[in-house]
């Protein structure tokens, strides 16, 4: 990622050492945190976003013109799901 500076807020999801104050990563790994997300709220979406992904792209690559079911949209990886696929011109 490039643009990453020292003392951006940042949030990353995959290797051992996540629980860590501080922790030496490569920036590609990063997702620059706006102000309005907390580090708590951050640290859930990332997880519930890689699940959404692999869904709607390695479980079965949605392409365009696909309508899909979500059961539970109400909760976390059901409406990033939603708001995803609507991003992505799904229905």
């Amino acid at each position: 990622m490039a643009g990453v500076r020292i003392g951006d807020r940042v949030a990353y999801a995959g290797p051992v050492g996540s629980y860590s104050e501080a922790r030496l990563i490569d920036a590609d790994r990063l997702v620059r945190l706006p102000d309005a997300i907390d580090f708590e709220s951050a640290a859930a979406m990332m997880l519930q976003g890689m699940t959404v992904r692999m869904l709607l792209r390695a479980v079965h690559r949605v392409e365009p013109g696909d309508t899909i079911l979500v059961h539970a949209a109400a909760g976390g990886v059901g409406l990033i799901m939603c708001q995803w696929a609507k991003a992505l011109g799904r229905r």
